[in-house]
């Protein structure tokens, strides 16, 4: 299994958001150099547990991604994370993949 975050950059001009990217990286690179297997003997340098794109990327390349998965967590608290639910639901035309829902999904922060 792999897990793959597509994140699009925002606000990196900040300092909170800039010390949150770096605690994010921190903690990605922490759990994929502890969960790294090397897989020499399928020519592949190492299986890494987390794939984050952070960059801008192409529709066709954000249906690709939804199309190969097989769930979508949707956890944030921010309302725009419900698009990303209907996407993925609408990429999904043979009814297959699972979208799971935190509770808190849509809620406004106080």
């Amino acid at each position: 299994m792999v897990f793959v975050q597509a994140g699009v950059p925002s606000r990196e001009h900040i300092g909170t958001y800039k010390r949150l990217n770096e605690e994010v990286d921190s903690l990605i690179e922490e759990i994929n150099w502890k969960h790294q297997v090397d897989r020499w003997e399928y020519q592949v340098d190492r299986w890494k547990p987390i794939v984050y794109l952070r960059e801008d990327l192409p529709p066709v390349t954000l249906l690709a991604l939804r199309r190969m998965a097989d769930f979508c967590v949707v956890s944030s608290l921010h309302d725009g994370m419900n698009l990303v639910a209907k996407e993925y639901v609408a990429s999904r035309f043979d009814e297959d993949g699972v979208l799971i829902l935190s509770p808190f999904t849509g809620q406004l922060e106080s």
